[in-house]
């Protein structure tokens, strides 16, 4: 592995826009900025893929996008415990350099949004259809249950013209521009009730990092219970079901679970069910934890032998052997799905099916995990201290580093839910 520490980014600024009305929504309290942002590296590559994949781009399409965002990292980022760019980043052209920073500074971004406690998403273009420009992302659950959502814009910039008080500038000015404008207003996911705009810069060549955060100004409500309680280790909270779809149509994509986006795809288009076929997934465990991942191609498992099914030649160099030298994996790891959340949504993803009409419930009710591999403290971004590391996000989905010992096979049948093989 290039690099694999985890590495850390100070917050350099940040500013409270103040909207009207003020509050947006009374009771809602937004979350502490952290002043620092720590994560693996597995996470930023991980969250790049998971805001790269966040449309209704076809199946190979965004099995394209995710493979670029898990191997671009390993060459063009520094090891080290600070965020810095490789002497390969000289070679890129300019357009790539643009490319690179603005994928980083969605990954940071989603890295950021997820460490305040929000855990669903989805693109912003679902706000409007003709407006523009609109912030990159939306997000629900965490302290915006019950209140609505909000957006979230993201920016990136690799220069040696890039300073802090740059950083800022852009924050601040793409906040008012790409956010202000839809605060207090209705989307698809309910009342848009507060903002935030990213802006992430690192100046080639140096260890130099910039981050600003700008958002909405809430005014102090002193009202009972206005402060909201600290998340568990698992809460479960109703959240606007359209959201959750589109969430995990890109989590179950990036895991190859590709029977379920099928049926989420169905649901959102109120389609039959006719060509929907069942997903199985292998179970692999780590004390506490444990993970389903997707297979799409046959496996075997005859006694003491295991042959975990490979995606690559041998030959390729990101690819390493895991702890069970009986299979391999690649460099970046695999995705998968903390097995109850997945349970819990997939259940749920059933009983739609089976209803065979067009209608969304408003709410599914489903858990929230808390982060694994970043967060606002050291502690936090290695909280899953184990050999088989892993970026764990709140909604479920994880980048599994090496694969845990294997526990069986589930399999989840579109009429029936996520059942024993």
């Amino acid at each position: 592995m290039l690099w694999s520490e985890t590495k850390s980014i100070d917050l350099g600024g940040h500013a409270r826009h103040r909207p009207k009305p003020n509050p947006v929504k009374p009771g809602f309290v937004g979350p502490d900025i952290p002043s620092q942002l720590h994560f693996r590296p597995s996470a930023l590559a991980a969250s790049i893929a998971r805001t790269a994949t966040l449309s209704g781009a076809p199946l190979p399409v965004l099995a394209a996008l995710r493979d670029s965002a898990l191997t671009k990292l390993q060459h063009l980022i520094a090891p080290g415990p600070t965020f810095q760019l490789s002497s390969n980043f000289q070679f890129l052209a300019d357009t790539e350099r643009t490319h690179l920073a603005a994928c980083v500074g969605a990954g940071i971004t989603d890295l950021l949004m997820n460490t305040l406690g929000y855990t669903w998403r989805d693109n912003a273009a679902a706000l409007s259809a003709s407006l523009d420009p609109h912030a990159d992302f939306i997000y629900g659950g965490g302290n915006a249950s019950r209140y609505g959502v909000v957006l979230a814009e993201a920016h990136g910039s690799f220069s040696s013209q890039v300073s802090q008080a740059l950083i800022s500038r852009r924050a601040k000015n793409k906040y008012n521009w790409q956010v202000k404008p839809y605060i207090a207003t209705t989307s698809l996911y309910g009342d848009v009730i507060h903002g935030y705009s990213v802006a992430f810069g690192s100046k080639p060549s140096t260890s130099y990092t910039f981050l600003h955060v700008s958002e909405t100004h809430i005014k102090k409500y002193s009202a009972a219970g206005s402060v909201p309680p600290r998340h568990s280790e698992i809460a479960s909270k109703e959240t606007n079901a359209r959201l959750v779809l589109a969430a995990h149509r890109s989590n179950f994509a990036l895991m190859g679970a590709y029977p379920v986006v099928a049926a989420i795809d169905m649901i959102r288009q109120g389609a039959g069910e006719a060509g929907i076929t069942d997903a199985v997934f292998v179970r692999f465990a780590d004390g506490p934890r444990s993970y389903l991942v997707c297979t799409a191609v046959p496996w075997h498992h005859h006694r003491r032998r295991r042959f975990w099914p490979r995606y690559a030649p041998d030959d390729l160099p990101w690819w390493n052997e895991s702890p069970d030298h009986d299979r391999s994996i690649p460099f970046w790891g695999l995705f998968a799905m903390e097995e109850t959340a997945c349970a819990e949504f997939l259940n749920q993803l059933s009983r739609m099916v089976a209803r065979r009409d067009p209608h969304i419930p408003e709410q599914l009710e489903l858990p929230a995990l808390v982060s694994l591999g970043f967060g606002k403290d050291a502690e936090e971004s290695d909280g899953n201290r184990s050999e088989y590391l892993a970026a764990q996000f709140r909604d479920g989905l994880a980048l599994l580093e090496r694969l845990p010992p294997e526990r069986g096979v589930r399999v989840w049948r579109p009429g029936d839910g996520l059942g024993e093989a």
